[in-house]
């Protein structure tokens, strides 16, 4: 299982989320990260979108990698001019195979669908 969620909210001319993007970082941590209020299964990795200063794809990741122990991968980046998803795609596969899954993938909204194809 790969779980494939949108970027949060973020301040209006800048790069990190803004009030609500920050509660629902909290939200996805509560979801997603086991315990007594926890829905789905936690995610044994996480995949967050970074490129030029964009903090809020790893700002979404980062309460619920606190919680699970490890840090939020944010290597991969939408694609530039003339790339695409591929590596950040083949990681989130290889961590998926690696470890059993599941595995969260947090990325730019217009860049969500290529992610996945």
């Amino acid at each position: 299982v790969v779980y494939v969620i949108r970027h949060g909210e973020k301040v209006p001319a800048g790069n990190h989320l803004n009030r609500t993007g920050l509660a629902r970082a909290e939200h996805v941590a509560k979801l997603f990260g086991g315990g007594s209020g926890g829905v789905y299964p936690p995610p044994k990795a996480i995949f967050a979108n970074f490129y030029h200063e964009e903090y809020n794809s790893v700002e979404l990741g980062t309460p619920l990698a606190r919680r699970r122990g490890f840090a939020v991968n944010s290597s991969f980046h939408r694609p530039l001019y003339g790339e695409d998803n591929h590596a950040a795609a083949a990681a989130i596969l290889h961590s998926l195979r690696t470890t059993g899954g599941p595995v969260m993938a947090i990325w730019e909204s217009w860049n969500l669908v290529p992610l996945v194809q």
